[in-house]
């Protein structure tokens, strides 16, 4: 008999076993009937789907609809699609005139932990990236020389991109239930592969158990290994280990990682009615999905889709793929609104192209992907910030001042707007290499120099009273710099604090400039500014999670470089405009319901 195991007893470092997918669920947890609903190539799969998930939910009390569906989560594939299914719902309840409480809509990625309970609590993105620091800079030169092949590593190497690149390795591998241990028996029990492969995930192996142990003594947990101890439950020890009120409904979920995959097993075998699975697809293709919505892949390395070659158009260059879907637009019906289009967009390197061919017919568009926070305002001037603060030459200066929402707040401070120009003629004048924070009077005493002039010269007087004048401002400029960023500065020596005492200094930065700006929601750029901000404090205040067991140091640039790693898949992204063709990326094109399509590649 299936019993319920807390994941209080599971003591890491654990090591996942690889089983076939054929030995997951013993004879004494056979999952029912199919649970599978097909909605057909009618309709759309999200409006079929939002039709079907009313009329499932739907309650007649007292001659009035009601539809609840607060004790439900609904999974679809991405962002764009919770937000799209939600509003053909409330569109559709409209029409129908009745109460609606709408359902829980998530993705794939943060559906795990509705289904168990971790008894400690889970490390977070940061926490995790230090301790695989941790790992690596305790690790010994032959175990470093083996997985980088290098000898001349010395002391303080910046660690954190080998980190991120073992942290992504092990997260997913972990996504299909395998361990660096898992994968260093199987790559032992095959033939051919090179010895050194195996040595190198043996240590693979050893410093994954050492991340365990650093999380283990701060009494926290990986994610992935919570997860995957929770989703082994069947297939290890008969155990139940995943449970949830929740009525869970897949939607269009073709891509189901292993881990999440034996979690919702679990949950069917408790109760087979409690996850249904609409499946994006009509019933006469059942063999091509598994029974929670997968791809099976035999059907599909076999299967043929019938596409009409007029359909098809064959070009050379990004531009002329650009050109080809500008072209198709706008020769459609004129009727058709742009929330009626949709441009695929599958290589995401064709985005900057296609953006200035539909610029250049003043055609309205949006990019679903966003842009990276490295490309916003609030951290390319966060950044140079750094760079001044890591090294205060002059051309450092120059260029943050130039920075044009830092820009803005020195002219409100300096009293001043034209002192851009007084710089460059500083510069030109002087040719500066240096401008230090702690400088006074950094360009000059306006005393002396409006004392320094010869009497001969009927115009000089003049000349040097305005030239104080200029260097009074700049002054006040370099002065007001130095306020902003003196508590980040470490003077002669670079000053080093906990990591978690970094993150109120940068975010007080981000105040002082943008604080006091009022945005409209219509106004693209603002809002722009401001999802980064909050996309940065974010970032910044999770350092507060870091334990202060790692004993983590860091000075304020190194504060802010952990910040934007941690936030680097973060990314801005425009309000939804029903004025703007949509570009979207791959994932979102299956489940997209506008009635036309442009797709530029394959």
């Amino acid at each position: 008999m299936s019993t319920i195991t807390k994941l209080s007893n599971f003591k890491p470092p654990r090591d996942w076993t690889y089983v076939s997918n054929q030995n997951s669920v013993s004879e004494n947890n056979v999952i029912p009937e199919d649970s599978r609903v097909f909605l057909g190539f009618e309709k759309p799969p999200l409006v079929t789907a939002a039709e079907w998930l009313l009329n499932r939910f739907r309650l007649e009390l007292n001659g009035e609809n009601r539809f609840d569906l607060s004790n439900v989560i609904v999974v679809v594939p991405t962002t764009r699609a919770q937000n799209r299914l939600l509003q053909l719902m409330v569109n559709q309840v409209n029409g129908l005139e009745g109460l609606f409480t709408p359902p829980r809509i998530t993705t794939l990625g943060q559906l795990p932990e509705f289904l168990y309970k971790a008894a400690k609590p889970l490390a977070s993105d940061l926490t995790q990236q230090i301790a695989w620091t941790k790992v690596l800079e305790q690790s010994s030169r032959s175990q470093i020389e083996c997985l980088t092949g290098r000898e001349d590593i010395e002391e303080g190497y910046d660690w954190r991109p080998m980190a991120s690149l073992i942290s992504a390795l092990h997260s997913r591998l972990a996504n299909d239930i395998w361990s660096f241990n898992s994968v260093s028996r199987e790559v032992k029990s095959c033939k051919g592969f090179l010895k050194e492969e195996a040595v190198r995930w043996d240590v693979l192996s050893d410093l994954q158990k050492r991340y365990y142990k650093i999380l283990g003594e701060v009494e926290l947990w990986d994610k992935q290994a919570a997860r995957n101890y929770a989703a082994a439950g069947l297939m290890k020890a008969n155990e139940i280990r995943c449970q949830t009120d929740f009525d869970i409904v897949l939607v269009g979920t073709a891509d189901i990682n292993r881990s999440v995959a034996e979690m919702l097993r679990q949950i069917r075998s408790s109760n087979s009615e409690q996850v249904s699975v609409l499946v994006a697809a009509p019933n006469s293709m059942a063999d091509a999905f598994d029974e929670i919505g997968s791809l099976e892949t035999d059907y599909w390395v076999n299967h043929t889709v019938n596409f009409a070659d007029e359909k098809i158009l064959v070009t050379d260059q990004p531009a002329d793929q650009a050109d080809g879907a500008a072209s198709f637009i706008t020769n459609l019906a004129s009727d058709l609104t742009a929330d009626e289009i949709t441009i695929g967009v599958p290589d995401p390197t064709i985005i900057p192209q296609l953006e200035r061919t539909l610029d250049s017919i003043q055609l309205n568009h949006r990019n679903l992907a966003g842009v990276e926070l490295t490309h916003t305002g609030p951290v390319r001037l966060l950044l140079a910030c750094r760079d001044y603060l890591d090294d205060q030459s002059y051309s450092n200066f120059a260029a943050l001042v130039r920075h044009p929402d830092l820009y803005r707040w020195l002219c409100l401070k300096a009293k001043d707007d034209g002192w851009l120009q007084s710089l460059n003629d500083y510069q030109n004048n002087n040719l500066p290499s240096l401008l230090e924070l702690t400088d006074v009077d950094a360009f000059g005493n306006p005393d002396l120099i409006s004392k320094n002039f010869d009497p001969a010269d009927d115009g000089a007087q003049k000349r040097a009273a305005r030239l104080a004048e200029s260097t009074q401002i700049l002054n006040r400029v370099h002065q007001a710099l130095s306020e902003l960023v003196g508590a980040l500065a470490g003077g002669e020596d670079v000053k080093v604090l906990p990591i978690r005492e970094w993150a109120v200094p940068w975010i007080k930065l981000l105040q002082r400039i943008y604080g006091d700006l009022e945005f409209d929601r219509q106004d693209v750029a603002g809002l722009k500014i401001l999802r980064a901000c909050e996309a940065v404090c974010v970032a910044l205040a999770s350092q507060n999670e870091v334990p202060e067991q790692f004993g983590t140091q860091v000075s304020a640039n190194e504060s802010l470089d952990w910040a934007l790693e941690a936030a680097a898949e973060h990314r801005v992204v425009e309000s939804p405009d029903p004025e703007a063709i949509e570009l979207a990326g791959w994932l979102d094109l299956a489940l997209d319901d506008a009635p036309v399509m442009v797709i530029t590649g394959f």
